[in-house]
């Protein structure tokens, strides 16, 4: 009895789920976002990350570790890591 119950339970949920209108995604719109060039000091940039103090972290491909002040788009390498390419 009780399985009869959960598998007609289960339809009811299916049949539900197929009968909800669903939205269709909008693009949120252009003017949300404004593109800025942070530096132009990089080679191939792979990752950033934002610290608390507000600074970024670059880490490009190369191996290399930069930190940018955002204030006066001054940047510096803190880290140079051997790099091996690929063959």
């Amino acid at each position: 009895m009780k399985l009869k119950q959960l598998v007609f339970g289960c339809l009811i949920m299916i049949a539900a789920c197929q009968h909800e209108k669903h939205d269709v995604l909008v693009q949120p719109s252009v003017e949300r976002f404004k593109k800025v060039t942070l530096t132009t000091d990089l080679e191939e940039p792979m990752e950033l990350e934002i610290l608390p103090n507000g600074k970024i972290l670059f880490v490009e491909r190369t191996g290399n570790i930069k930190l940018l002040n955002p204030q006066n788009r001054k940047g510096k390498t803190v880290v140079k890591i051997k790099y091996l390419p690929w063959t």
